[in-house]
């Protein structure tokens, strides 16, 4: 049976950026049905397959399922936020979401900051 929430963290990485998240994807369908209702009265439709939040580790904790809504560092999280919630299925947890790489900006992605911190290899 598919779970109904599964959650991952990344690394959210841009030019002098580094922001830890963690991102939960809901796939509505697998939800029990006290949980979709609780969903449904919240305002969602019924066709909604999957919502992606995607949560600010730090304070003050900014939270969104739209990447078109975050009000600060608007280039950064939304494009992460779209990358996050198009290529979910092939990212893992703990992974370097870099916005320069993604974009085109940088050929290579930046390394996870606490892998270089503790020396160990980075794939």
């Amino acid at each position: 049976m598919k779970e109904a929430m599964e959650v991952k963290t990344f690394e959210i990485r841009d030019s002098a950026t580094k922001i830890p998240v963690m991102a939960v994807k809901i796939d509505m369908y697998a939800l029990e049905k006290p949980d979709f209702e609780q969903f449904r009265d919240a305002g969602w439709a019924a066709d909604e397959r999957e919502i992606i939040y995607v949560i600010e580790l730090p304070n003050p904790c900014r939270t969104s399922f739209d990447p078109f809504d975050w009000q600060t560092n608007s280039r950064t999280f939304c494009d992460a936020h779209i990358y996050i919630k198009t290529e979910w299925d092939k990212l893992v947890s703990g992974q370097v979401i870099d916005v320069e790489f993604i974009n085109g900006e940088k050929d290579t992605c930046k390394d996870n900051e606490w892998k270089v911190r503790h020396g160990l290899s980075v794939s």
